[in-house]
């Protein structure tokens, strides 16, 4: 970051122009700016500072030059200019790093330059002791339900061992800025095993307005999660699964893909952003199901809803497979489909009414 007093032709006119960067760690390379104003009015400041923090953006490194040069600046800072003894606006959460050197004919000043800080309140909320959504896998019989947990755990008895069923953590709670809004957002995995059958379910929860509030979504075609990893806005995930909706029990191992994916949130929904974007839900077939190129100007996208945003729009990827029916279920609104683009394939969701034409 630099600072630079320009020659002016009256000195008693002097001002500093200052470009300051403020950097916000998000999955793809995010950018924000810290606007430092000058003879505004204090709501006018107020809705700088407003814009200065929803500036941080986690997208892609495109979405954050966009953002930023809609604002009058670059994806590095914006050119901000400062009258000599003018207050600064400081944001809201935000640690001064250093200082901006202000002068005029009377002398010099600093002004701070700061950095936004990470709220990491989500820590210190007790998830082990709590009620969770079990979300749906869009599987008939695997709607949403809630479970309240004690110690990490809880047990529905039935009248037979087959009918009972133990739901408990195997990965306890990590942290990371899922969706690059500067506070921590929670990831846990649970699993559910009813006798010897278990299906593990990622549990996600989003900081917002001071309390960890789960998204109803988790992760179908799932058949284990081996490790979890948060770090950089993201989680990384080591995980083996199928295609979504289809059972694991009885399926070999070499049936099972086995990868490594990195999840975040873009826009309110949980996606996979590495290592290519896309749906979380998993799309490799079992050995007998088809897998059927599909023709015509499709969207696939990272959820089967109309309004979920799309993993590649139609004339952006090279072929769209679709997957058949698993264990005798047909998906009669949405398939879950495969979406190669450059080579490289990821998974997404395509609508029955749009296959259909």
């Amino acid at each position: 970051m630099t600072s630079h007093s320009p020659q002016p032709t009256d000195p008693a006119d002097t001002v500093v122009k200052a470009n300051i960067g403020i950097s916000a760690a998000a999955t793809g390379g995010a950018a924000a700016s810290a606007a430092i104003l000058a003879g505004q009015s204090a709501p006018a400041a107020s809705a700088a500072t407003t814009a200065a923090q929803h500036a941080a953006h986690l997208h892609t490194q495109a979405a954050a030059q966009a953002q930023a040069a809609a604002a009058g600046g670059t994806a590095s800072g914006l050119g901000v200019k400062i009258g000599a003894g003018i207050g600064v606006v400081v944001l809201a959460g935000a640690a001064v790093t250093g200082g901006v050197l202000l002068s005029d004919s009377g002398g010099g000043a600093t002004a701070p330059i700061v950095e936004p800080v990470m709220d990491e309140s989500a820590t210190g909320v007790d998830l082990m002791n709590t009620t969770v959504l079990i979300p749906s896998t869009y599987r008939p019989g695997t709607e949403t339900r809630e479970v309240t947990i004690t110690d990490g755990g809880f047990t529905q008895e039935g009248a037979t061992p087959f009918e009972t069923v133990v739901y408990e953590y195997i990965h306890e709670p990590v942290y990371a800025d899922l969706d690059g809004d500067m506070d921590l957002d929670a990831v846990a995995v649970m699993d559910e095993l009813a006798y010897e059958y278990g299906y593990p379910y990622l549990l996600v929860w989003l900081w917002e307005d001071g309390e960890l509030v789960q998204m109803d979504r988790t992760i179908a075609g799932l058949c284990s999660i081996d490790a979890v990893t948060a770090e950089d806005g993201a989680v990384h995930l080591d995980v083996s699964g199928v295609a979504a909706g289809a059972r694991c029990y009885g399926v070999g191992n070499d049936e099972t893909l086995t990868e490594t994916l990195t999840v975040s949130v873009v826009d309110g929904e949980l996606v996979q952003t590495a290592p290519v974007f896309g749906a979380v839900d998993r799309c490799h077939p079992l050995f007998y199901q088809s897998v059927t190129p599909v023709e015509g100007d499709l969207t696939p996208r990272v959820s089967p809803d109309e309004t979920a945003t799309p993993v590649a729009e139609p004339g952006t990827y090279d072929e769209i497979r679709r997957l058949g029916p698993v264990d005798g279920i047909t998906q009669s609104e949405w398939y879950i489909v495969q979406v190669d683009v450059d080579g490289t394939t990821s998974c997404g969701w395509v609508s029955h009414a749009d296959i259909l034409g």
